[in-house]
């Protein structure tokens, strides 16, 4: 049992150290999520959302923002 929670610990540790390298790739108010968000842009913000978690290694933009004329800007200005 114990040997299982330290191998855990050790991959979530990997993939979060993954993640923040990947996010520094990434653009202003960009982050790379675990799971592709379901809108990306502002014109695709109504679509339906399936409570399925896509794996990502991709920068999307941060909760809270979204892409609109290829810069993330907050929800509130789409």
């Amino acid at each position: 049992m114990m040997k299982s929670l330290i191998t855990v610990i050790f991959v979530l540790s990997i993939i979060t150290a993954m993640c923040e390298n990947a996010s520094a790739q990434c653009g202003p108010n960009e982050a790379v999520p675990i799971c592709q968000p379901c809108s990306v842009t502002c014109d695709d913000r109504e679509n339906v959302c399936l409570a399925v978690c896509i794996p990502n290694s991709r920068c999307y933009c941060r909760s809270g923002y979204l892409k609109k004329n290829g810069i993330c800007v907050p929800i509130s200005e789409c």
